[in-house]
């Protein structure tokens, strides 16, 4: 079972390993469009890796109503982490080339989240969906499963220049997750929507020259911290409410 932060609340576990294929389904795909969006902002906006993502590091916040990459403590700027061999990640989550080399990217961070989703929730549904004995499951539920595990696979694919980017991994399940009835108003899943469609592309590049900027100039010790904090703020949270 993923962690859960603020307030406990019972129906969570029903959410993951509810008993019904259809509520499994939807879940598991809202878990990863979350993370992914998380994991977007971080690294297109912000500019940072996040270097430990793990089933301990992604938690659901009942106050918010979604799920959250949490933990920061190994996140650095990519410039930086791109020159730096370094000893991170957790035991099981971490991408073979980081494992070898030290060096952790966008592609290693998309390798670990990869792996949560495979370990935690492919697994599940494979259970619920493709072993089901109760005659609920029809063809569409299936071929919801099977565009869910190829992205999934792809995300922990061993060669990473064959694993997707957030956006690209974002689009296919957010996808899967627009086939069931929900509240597509809420301003979390409206910002989504405006990455995908390409409305904030100008917004995206102003932020992505100012971090190369900043990355020209070789951010100093102080600098790259306060960029880190930024990956704390609220930045995060307001879009993925």
């Amino acid at each position: 079972m993923l962690p859960i932060i603020n307030t406990y609340n019972n129906k969570l576990s029903k959410h993951l390993y509810s008993s019904h294929p259809l509520d499994c389904m939807f879940f598991s795909t809202r878990f990863a469009v979350n993370c992914l969006m998380s994991l977007h902002i971080l690294h297109e906006t912000l500019g940072i890796v996040h270097g430990d993502i793990s089933s301990n590091n992604i938690m659901f916040s009942t106050e918010d109503d979604c799920w959250k990459i949490i933990d920061f403590d190994q996140s650095i700027g990519i410039s930086q982490s791109l020159g730096l061999s370094r000893k991170a990640g957790t035991e099981g989550f971490i991408a073979p080339e980081s494992q070898q080399s030290g060096i952790f990217t966008f592609k290693s961070d998309i390798f670990s989240l990869g792996k949560v989703i495979v370990d935690y929730l492919n697994s599940l549904l494979i259970h619920q969906i493709l072993l089901d004995e109760t005659g609920e499951v029809d063809a569409n539920l299936r071929s919801m499963f099977n565009a869910f595990n190829r992205i999934s696979l792809s995300m922990i694919a061993t060669d990473p220049e064959m694993r997707p980017s957030t956006i690209e991994a974002l689009d296919k399940m957010f996808d899967i997750f627009q086939c069931f009835a929900y509240d597509y108003e809420n301003p979390g899943y409206i910002a989504i929507k405006n990455i995908l469609s390409g409305k904030i592309q100008n917004d995206l590049k102003e932020k992505t020259d100012q971090l190369s900027l900043t990355k020209k100039l070789k951010m100093n010790e102080s600098e790259e911290k306060e960029q880190k904090n930024l990956a704390l703020s609220i930045t995060i949270e307001k879009n993925i409410k």
